[in-house]
């Protein structure tokens, strides 16, 4: 997807939450919004079929983040996306970039580091 979409895609986005807060008011928290808001950014990036769920504690999640809203990092791990609180991120990774985020069983807030990739050598025919 390119930056321009992403760029339509929230402003589509913003029109319709300032829409929806004169008759959501009072329905929702802001941390469940800004989780709604990162699964339909991750959509729009994705398409329509990509479901994201949240991150768990003692998890390890490696993928690229695909997307990063007021509240959420939004990463593709696999065929789905995992939604990351930015309040419980260590440190945030840029956007396109391949990590590993660590949530550790004590709660603590999570590591993110670049993923190291092994690259295969390639092999010629008949060797």
């Amino acid at each position: 997807m390119f930056p321009a979409q992403v760029s339509r895609a929230l402003t589509a986005l913003r029109e319709k939450h300032a829409a929806s807060m004169e008759v959501e008011t009072g329905r929702e928290n802001d941390a469940e919004l800004q989780a709604r808001i990162a699964r339909y950014v991750g959509k729009a990036v994705m398409g329509q079929g990509f479901k994201s769920s949240p991150a768990e504690i003692g998890k390890i999640y490696d993928g690229p983040v695909i997307a990063q809203t007021a509240g959420y990092l939004v990463q593709k791990v696999g065929r789905h996306g995992v939604l990351h609180d930015l309040a419980k991120l260590a440190n945030v990774p840029a956007l396109n970039q391949e990590v590993t985020i660590v949530y550790p069983e004590n709660g603590d807030k999570a590591t993110c580091v670049p993923t190291q990739r092994v690259e295969k050598q390639g092999i010629e025919a008949g060797r």
